[in-house]
C-alpha cells in the first residue's frame, strides 16, 4: 500500500530531477543551434528567476490567506555573506557560460564530462 512514508515516493521524487538534469546538456546544445551559447544561458537564468519569483509570490499569498504568521527569527546578513553570495554567483555564471561555449566546440559527452569534473573539484575546495 502506498502511504506518504513509502520509499517509492522518495525514489520517484529523486528520479524526476535526475532525468531532467540528464537532458540538460542535450537541450542546451539544441538551443545553441538557434540562439548561441550566451543567449541560451541568459534564457536559463531569466526563466529560473521568473519561476522562483512566481513561487515566492504564491507562498506569500498562501501564508496571507491562511493567516499564518512566521515565527522564525529574521537572520541578519553581514557584508561577508553578501560578498560570498556575489562571488558564488559570478563564478557559477562563468562556469555555466564556459560550459555552454564548450558545447559548441566539442561533443555533449566530452563537455559534460569536463563540466562534471570541475563541479567535483569545486566541491572539495
Amino acid at each position: 500500500m502506498l502511504t506518504k512514508e513509502s520509499p517509492i515516493w522518495s525514489i520517484t521524487f529523486l528520479g524526476i530531477p535526475i532525468i531532467t538534469l540528464s537532458f540538460s546538456p542535450i537541450m542546451t546544445r539544441i538551443a545553441e543551434n538557434e540562439l548561441g551559447p550566451y543567449a541560451t544561458i541568459f534564457n536559463r537564468f531569466w526563466i529560473t528567476s521568473l519561476a522562483l519569483i512566481l513561487g515566492n509570490g504564491i507562498k506569500i499569498l498562501w501564508n496571507k490567506q491562511s493567516d499564518r504568521l512566521s515565527t522564525n527569527v529574521q537572520e541578519t546578513y553581514t557584508f561577508k555573506d553578501f560578498f560570498y553570495l556575489f562571488l558564488n554567483t559570478i563564478l557559477g555564471t562563468a562556469c555555466l557560460v564556459i560550459w555552454a561555449w564548450s558545447l559548441t566546440k566539442t561533443t555533449v559527452a566530452n563537455s559534460n564530462l569536463l563540466h562534471n569534473k570541475t563541479e567535483k573539484l569545486n566541491g572539495k575546495i
